[in-house]
């Protein structure tokens, strides 16, 4: 899912945020295989949903990264393994300008972007 020929990026609501992130990720989730195109919060919950289904313990996060034009608020998964999290940022990694970056399975500290979850 992070390639934006097979899943474009798309300009649109950027969650719901009035419902626990459990709800809205699985209806982002599911827009996104459904569309094959949205934005951040639809990336990332996607991939949550198929970490879920692989066995993986991992939620959709709701933040700030710090890019090349400054902060934005964005969307992305985080996974544990071995009392270690990981990001997973499909949106970032499929974004031409990102290329050659790594944003799978990386930790906050080797991350190519700073992140800043919103419930730190």
């Amino acid at each position: 899912i992070g390639n934006y020929d097979n899943f474009p990026y798309t300009e649109m609501d950027y969650f719901y945020a009035d419902d626990p992130w459990e709800e809205w990720s699985v209806r982002c989730a599911l827009e996104m295989a459904t569309d094959h195109t949205g934005n951040c919060y639809r990336y990332a919950s996607l991939m949550c949903w198929i970490a879920r289904a692989l066995g993986y313990d991992a939620s959709t996060v709701t933040g700030l990264v710090l890019t090349y034009s400054g902060w934005a608020a964005h969307g992305w998964t985080e996974v544990e393994v071995d009392g270690q999290t990981y990001i997973i940022d499909c949106q970032q990694h499929a974004k031409e300008a990102n290329e050659g970056l790594d944003f799978f399975m990386v930790t906050y500290e080797d991350a190519p972007l700073y992140y800043d979850s919103y419930y730190d």
